[in-house]
């Protein structure tokens, strides 16, 4: 990604970074918790695809077990705050995530 600012717009950001830290610091923290979100829903969703033994969508003969969409859990991290992850689970309700 690429951002293009001018040496104006560059100055008036630092200022305003210098008058409120916190504000920035608080978009960073929102920032981290929703990426730090979409990788663990990343990795649940590749468990569930080793746990099933095929990929989303592909099917065999003889197993049953499917896919069962997802529900949304939230975790506090301590420095980050909440972070809502996506709970992938299969139809027959024994996946399970290790803690």
């Amino acid at each position: 990604m690429q951002i293009n600012f001018s040496l104006t717009e560059f100055k008036e950001l630092c200022k305003s970074i210098q008058k409120r830290p916190k504000k920035l610091f608080k978009m960073m923290r929102q920032e981290i918790r929703e990426t730090t979100g979409q990788y663990l829903s990343e990795l649940i969703q590749m468990e569930l695809t080793d746990f099933l033994g095929r990929l989303p969508y592909e099917r065999r003969d003889g197993n049953r077990n499917h896919r069962n969409g997802y529900y949304h859990r939230g975790f506090t991290l301590k420095g980050i705050g909440e972070v809502l992850v996506r709970m992938a689970r299969d139809r027959k309700g024994k996946f399970s995530v290790a803690r």
